[in-house]
C-alpha cells in the first residue's frame, strides 16, 4: 500500500475524455502509466494483476521514476537469453516480419504463413520462392503432402477449416465442423496438425480435437492439461505444440504431453522437417515507446527468424 502511495492515480472517464486513451494509446483497463514532465513514457503495464506481479511492476515504475528525475538514461534497452533453446542449430531470415501463422513442408519447399499471406521458400538458405495469398484471420497451417489446410482463429460453420492449393493459391475446398460446434460453440483454434489421414485441431487452452477431413465429424475430443499453446505440427510418431514456455511432445493416442522442451521464448508456430529438426517461430512482443507509439520489442523489427531446434 504504502508503495502504490508514491504514485498519483487518476481516474480518467473514457467517456468524458475519449482524446485522453487515444493520445497515450490505452486500450486495455486498468492500465499504469508513468509519465514525464513532458508526458513522455517512462513505464507502463496494464491489466489486473495479483500482488505478487502487481508490486514488481509498481517498482519497476518507480526505479524508472527515480531515474528520470536524476537525469540519467532511465529507457534502458531490454535483454533476453541470446537463442531460442540451448538445443537450437540455426536460424534462417523469415520471409516477413508479419505475425506467424504456420509452417508446412511440401516436396521439400517450407510454405511459411505470415499476416495475409504464405510464402514459398528454400529451407536451407531462406531464398524466396512464390507468394500465395492467406485467407483471413488463418492462424495456423498444415499440409497433408498436396494441399494447405488453413485454420481461422475461429472454427465453426461460419468460419471453416480453408483447403488452398500451394501452387495456385485459389481455394479448392472447406471443411465444416459437424455437431457439437457447428451452431452450438465456437472454437479458439490455435493449431492443426495432418496426422495418420485426420485432422488435429488444437485450441489455446488446450483442447485437442481429432476431425475427419472428409466431412468435419468431430472423432475425438480429449484436453492435452496445458494453456496457451499455439501451432501444431506431426513427426509421424507425435504431436509437437508449442506455448509461452515451452515445446511440448503431445501422443495423439492419449492426448498426454510426453515431453516439455523449455523455451526462451514464448512461441507462435511450429513445424518439422525429415532431418529430425523442430521449426519455430516466436510470438511477437510488443510494447510502447517514449511518445506510447506501439512498437515491435521481439524480434526486433527486420530480425524475424525461424529457429530449427533439435529434437
Amino acid at each position: 500500500m504504502a508503495k502504490s502511495k508514491a504514485f498519483h492515480w487518476v481516474l480518467v472517464d473514457r467517456d468524458k475524455t475519449p482524446g485522453i486513451p487515444k493520445r497515450l494509446n490505452v486500450r486495455a483497463y486498468p492500465s499504469l502509466l508513468v509519465l514525464g514532465h513532458k508526458q513522455e513514457n517512462i513505464y507502463r503495464f496494464q491489466s489486473f494483476k495479483l500482488p505478487a506481479v502487481f508490486l514488481p511492476e509498481l517498482e519497476k515504475g518507480l526505479a524508472r521514476w527515480q531515474l528520470y528525475r536524476a537525469g540519467k538514461p532511465w529507457e534502458l534497452e531490454p535483454t533476453r537469453a541470446p537463442s531460442l533453446t540451448q538445443a537450437s542449430v540455426r536460424t534462417i531470415p523469415a520471409p516477413s516480419i508479419q505475425v506467424p501463422a504456420g509452417l508446412a513442408y511440401i516436396d521439400g519447399d517450407l510454405f511459411v504463413a505470415q499476416g495475409n499471406e504464405v510464402n514459398e521458400i528454400d529451407p536451407r538458405t531462406g531464398a524466396h520462392k512464390a507468394r500465395l495469398p492467406l485467407p483471413p484471420s488463418t492462424m495456423d497451417i498444415t499440409t497433408d503432402g498436396k494441399l494447405l489446410y488453413c485454420v481461422k482463429s475461429t472454427w465453426d460453420a461460419e468460419h471453416p477449416i480453408v483447403v488452398v492449393h500451394p501452387t495456385t493459391g485459389r481455394e479448392v475446398g472447406k471443411i465444416t465442423p459437424k455437431t457439437p460446434f457447428a451452431g452450438k460453440r465456437r472454437m479458439s483454434s490455435r493449431g492443426i496438425a495432418w496426422a495418420n489421414g485426420h485432422l488435429y485441431v488444437l485450441e489455446i487452452f488446450g483442447k485437442l480435437h481429432e476431425v475427419d477431413p472428409k466431412d468435419g465429424a468431430l472423432l475425438r475430443s480429449r484436453d492435452i492439461g496445458k494453456r496457451w499453446v499455439f501451432g501444431l505440427a506431426f513427426d509421424g510418431k507425435d504431436l509437437v505444440a508449442g506455448s509461452r514456455t515451452a515445446l511440448l511432445t503431445i501422443d495423439p493416442d492419449t492426448a498426454k504431453v510426453t515431453n516439455e522442451h523449455k523455451t526462451n521464448y514464448s512461441l507462435r508456430s511450429v513445424g518439422l522437417d525429415r532431418k529430425g529438426h523442430i521449426l519455430c517461430m516466436e510470438q511477437p512482443v510488443w510494447g510502447h515507446d517514449k511518445k506510447h507509439e506501439n512498437v515491435q520489442v521481439w524480434p526486433r523489427p527486420g530480425k524475424t527468424v525461424i529457429h530449427f531446434v533439435k529434437k
